[in-house]
């Protein structure tokens, strides 16, 4: 064929009405545990381009809604509880070596409601550190991108204008 199979997950709807509190159904991944050692991975990715394509996307969005907050989107790893670190969360573009490098945007969400609604909240904050002796927080750094053949990366913070009354 033209195009590659597709796989659909969908889990049933519910018809049910609004005020007996029925959901739609779930769908659930979940790795193998290891009684006595690691627990096992879950890998979802696309695969490689041919000669002049681009590769597959991967989107994690959630529903809309007209009534109530939209779902939310978490990603976290798991504690630990016996000597080693908690888990990383890494988020990174690929290099590219004949245009310029890929961006990433995270913007908190913006309020169209006419009254008494603020945007969203951005926050960055590095880790506590609850330890009776030494322990210092986390450290927060912010770095411009290098280049070898001209100038760095520009660090600029901004605040937000106001259009009919005081700028951030």
């Amino acid at each position: 064929t033209l195009d590659g199979g597709m796989i659909y997950m969908y889990a049933g709807k519910s018809n049910a009405a609004v005020n007996t509190g029925a959901t739609g159904g779930s769908i659930s991944m979940i790795s193998g545990y290891g009684t006595a050692s690691t627990s096992g991975t879950i890998i979802i990715r696309t695969l490689n381009a041919g000669a002049a394509g681009v590769s597959g996307e991967l989107m994690f969005s959630t529903g809309t809604t007209s009534c109530g907050a939209a779902g939310s989107i978490s990603i976290g790893t798991g504690t630990t509880d016996g000597g080693g670190e908690s888990g990383d969360i890494y988020v990174s573009v690929g290099t590219t070596s004949t245009n310029y490098g890929g961006e990433v945007l995270l913007e908190s969400g913006t309020s169209l409601a006419t009254a008494d609604s603020n945007g969203g909240l951005f926050q960055i904050q590095a880790g506590t550190s609850l330890g009776t002796n030494t322990g210092v927080g986390g450290h927060l750094n912010l770095y411009s991108g290098h280049a070898k053949a001209n100038t760095g990366g520009s660090l600029s913070i901004i605040a937000g204008y106001g259009t009919d009354t005081t700028s951030g």
